[in-house]
């Protein structure tokens, strides 16, 4: 008798994984100094011999990294147009490593895709292979974030001296104008600081004589407190919008609290002309202050 014998060969998938720094997080900045690195590692194929074959190949893995957008000064014309063969290492039969080099010109406006896909030709196997996952490179602003104020103003009326505790009440500190013109916005917050109020003129030695509190720590033993009330003001954007743009709590300085924020806008959003008007403050007195002109700076500030 004669048997009959069947082979079977079946054709395990080929993959290959794209790992490094570059997944991990990596931005403009990153491309501009260089440093990070792609990790290519195939299953189920190798690449083709070390040296001089897979040396003529290093090109065309480079050409095979490719973004999905096409600016001017983005990956295809600054890194993949750049770099040099001597980035691309054949670290093992299975695993070549690129490590980026510096792009000083490499400016975009956008996050970049970018998908890596291995020529025929750079593998044993012979069939092209797209890699996974994709990276994305992100853009970093290049414009600027400004703060508009008043330079001056005073509180509504002057408070007439008396025996007991007042408050004095300031009904619009100014209109406050943030703008935000960078790519990609990392987000800001506005913020306002204050110190302890000074007799006008004051040039008493020391400079704190008839001192006045402003949050309620006793100094001098004079416990005035001043509140600021955000979230009843008036909020709107000349410019973008306000989505992740919101009002703060109203709140007031105290030994813990010197900085108080009015507004914030969270990351990816505060892009354009924002408009915070009509914040009120008001200023505690304890009963039977000094009788003076007191003033204090209030500083604000948009980071």
């Amino acid at each position: 008798d004669v048997a009959a014998v069947y082979l079977a060969i079946t054709q395990l998938p080929v993959s290959a994984a794209l790992t490094g720094t570059a997944t991990a997080s990596i931005t403009e900045a990153d491309i501009v100094t260089g440093g990070k690195t792609i990790i290519l590692t195939l299953t189920n194929d190798t690449w083709v011999a070390a040296g001089a074959t897979f040396d003529a190949q290093r090109q065309n893995i480079i050409n095979g990294i490719d973004s999905a957008q096409a600016e001017g000064t983005g990956w295809d014309a600054e890194v993949k147009a750049k770099e040099v063969v001597g980035a691309v290492v054949r670290t093992s039969s299975t695993v070549v490593t690129i490590t980026l080099t510096a792009q000083a010109g490499y400016n975009i406006t956008a996050t970049e895709t970018i998908t890596a896909t291995i020529p025929s030709t750079a593998l044993l196997g012979g069939n092209a292979v797209v890699a996974a996952p994709t990276f994305a490179i992100t853009a970093v602003g290049t414009g600027s974030l400004t703060l508009t104020a008043s330079s001056s103003n005073s509180f509504n009326a002057a408070l007439t001296y008396i025996f007991t505790s007042q408050t004095a009440t300031m009904s619009a500190l100014g209109a406050l104008k943030v703008s935000d013109d960078r790519g990609s916005p990392p987000g800001w917050t506005l913020s306002m600081a204050s110190q302890d109020w000074a007799q006008e003129n004051n040039g008493a030695p020391g400079g704190h004589h008839n001192q006045l509190d402003y949050d309620g720590t006793g100094l001098d033993g004079n416990l005035g407190k001043m509140c600021s009330f955000p979230n009843n003001a008036n909020l709107y954007a000349e410019s973008g919008s306000l989505t992740g743009v919101t009002k703060q709590p109203n709140l007031c300085f105290s030994a813990s609290v010197t900085s108080i924020p009015l507004v914030i806008a969270t990351a990816g959003n505060g892009t354009g002309v924002y408009w915070l008007t009509d914040l009120a403050l008001e200023q505690f007195f304890p009963s039977s202050p000094t009788v003076q002109i007191y003033t204090t700076t209030v500083v604000l500030t948009a980071s």
